[in-house]
């Protein structure tokens, strides 16, 4: 009777135990470790994890600047311009220290010109940027950690601005993208000192040149049909000071832009050689970016910031919001889910 007792007791202890499966949102065994808090996190996700982010950022802006960085109204009283992004934002860790990401945005754009011409409303798919991020050295306790990415912009949205016959009050849309493929590198870099963290980086994108639907209103001339933006220099640093499960910090982005240019189309590797460059379409920019952060847990934060700009220039493209950013503040918000 022992023996059947046992044996029968064994049998029950098996068929409880059964086999292990990994349910969904369980914890996955081939994660490497992800701090908490935002001070603790390297610039890498690890492998293993899987990010999925939404946000929306919302600038009002009534004002620009002047050719020499000075903060001016509109030229035209009561004209306001409403520049949204709603994006969706993915990031995966595929080994220990390289990531590949992508971000979709969408924009709704609204331009009131104060009753001298009819409203501009647009809204559309932008230009979506795929990237490749690999981690260089990592320390752990304090965090140290040294990036580099690649990454890629791509030619999606809406580039036409409607008739590019007559006065701009033909103008039935804007446009949304720059029509050219972009591509960039960025070197960065996170320390933790304590309860701060501090970020850096320095960027460098170039865009080619490409055949838009925009550059005849740019040119006026109707065999001119490729446009090439100027590149970009950005340099960017970021102090975070964490308090318990809230980060509170504040980013400070400089941004160099170089002269764009328009041309007609030319074969050849060098497409650009005999374009006319843009005179004023060159200049600097300074901005400011303080957020904070609620690191609710490892697979969950919240996001909230607003865009201050310290200077700008007129870069002649209004209200081509990528290659001549306004001046007003920037409110953004958004959410981070991690699995």
């Amino acid at each position: 009777m022992r023996r059947l007792v046992a044996w029968s007791g064994a049998v029950l202890l098996a068929m409880l135990a059964g086999p292990a499966f990994a349910a969904g949102f369980q914890q996955k065994t081939m994660r490497v470790p992800l701090a908490v808090t935002e001070v603790e996190r390297p610039l890498i996700l690890g492998r293993g994890w899987l990010e999925l982010g939404l946000g929306v950022d919302v600038k009002d802006a009534a004002g620009a600047w002047t050719p020499g960085g000075t903060a001016r109204a509109f030229a035209v009283d009561g004209t306001r311009w409403l520049y949204t992004t709603e994006h969706l934002d993915v990031r995966y860790g595929i080994t220990r220290h390289a990531e590949v990401y992508a971000r979709v945005p969408f924009h709704y754009v609204h331009l009131s010109r104060g009753g001298a011409d009819p409203d501009l409303a647009t809204f559309g798919l932008g230009d979506p940027v795929v990237g490749w991020r690999v981690e260089w050295f990592r320390k752990h306790a304090p965090t140290t950690s040294i990036t580099s990415d690649l990454y890629a912009k791509l030619p999606a949205g809406p580039e036409a601005p409607g008739s590019t016959i007559g006065p701009p009050s033909r103008a039935t849309g804007v446009p949304l993208s720059t029509g050219t493929f972009d591509v960039g590198v960025e070197l960065a870099g996170k320390h933790q000192l304590g309860p701060v963290a501090i970020t850096a980086g320095i960027a460098y994108g170039h865009s080619f040149s490409g055949i838009t639907q925009y550059a005849l209103a740019v040119d006026g001339d109707p065999y001119a049909g490729r446009f090439k933006p100027g590149d970009e220099v950005r340099l960017r640093a970021e102090p975070v000071l964490q308090l318990g499960p809230i980060a509170v910090g504040a980013e400070v982005l400089y941004t160099r832009r170089a002269l764009a240019a328009v041309g007609s189309t030319t074969p050849g590797l060098f497409d650009t050689h005999d374009f006319t460059p843009i005179a004023g379409s060159d200049g600097w920019s300074v901005d400011v970016t303080p957020g904070v952060t609620v690191n609710a847990t490892r697979g969950f934060d919240l996001h909230a910031a607003v865009g201050v700009p310290i200077r700008g220039e007129d870069l002649v493209f209004f209200p081509f919001e990528d290659l001549t950013p306004t001046r007003g503040l920037t409110w953004s918000g958004g959410l981070e889910v991690r699995y």
